[in-house]
């Protein structure tokens, strides 16, 4: 055990090192954070002054701002139900599969509607849009339904399988003479 004058020396041998990686950190923070109530314009740059919320108040208007949320939820969504279902490896390997796996497919799928919606959009003035939703709602619900009855199908045809071997064995080895001499099924 080190004695507290030991441990002593040793927080003050850290301390500069954390001050600085704590100013690293929360610097660029603060400076955000006062940022983003300034008035600033690149176009524009002697209109500045302090804007308070109405920064915030554009932002939340945006009609595209719901649509990125959604995304980025389904993004992180997609993520930690991957890495909630990956066990028995390293964190880091869990994680990397979950990003990739999890947040790819997610992006993937998200990219897919996304290009479908505009290509509808774009070459019927949006007159397919719901036909379009509604495809894309009858899929995801296929695709929910499949997922679920999926495995118990595989099992039942498996067992099928299982049931008809079985029985072939079974004649083939009842229909067998069994005597001295005579070739079983076995030899």
């Amino acid at each position: 055990m080190a004695t507290r004058q030991a441990q002593a020396l040793g927080k003050w041998a850290l301390a500069p090192s954390v001050v600085a990686l704590s100013a690293w950190a929360f610097v660029p923070l603060a400076l955000a954070l006062y940022f983003a109530f300034l008035r600033y314009n690149l176009q524009d740059p002697d209109n500045t002054g302090w804007a308070g919320f109405s920064n915030f108040y554009y932002f939340f208007k945006d009609p595209y701002f719901l649509k990125d949320l959604i995304n980025t939820v389904l993004l992180v969504a997609g993520t930690i139900v991957t890495a909630s279902q990956v066990t028995d490896v390293s964190p880091f390997l869990q994680w990397t599969l979950a990003i990739i796996a999890g947040g790819g497919v997610c992006a993937l799928v998200q990219t897919g509607t996304v290009a479908l919606r505009s290509a509808s959009s774009g070459t019927t003035l949006g007159l397919t849009n719901p036909l379009v939703s509604t495809v894309e709602m009858g899929a995801s619900a296929i695709v929910t339904f499949l997922a679920i009855v999926a495995p118990v199908v595989a099992f039942l045809v498996i067992l099928a399988i299982a049931i008809v071997v079985f029985k072939v064995f079974m004649k083939a080895f009842a229909a067998a003479p069994i005597g001295r001499g005579s070739r079983t099924l076995l030899a």
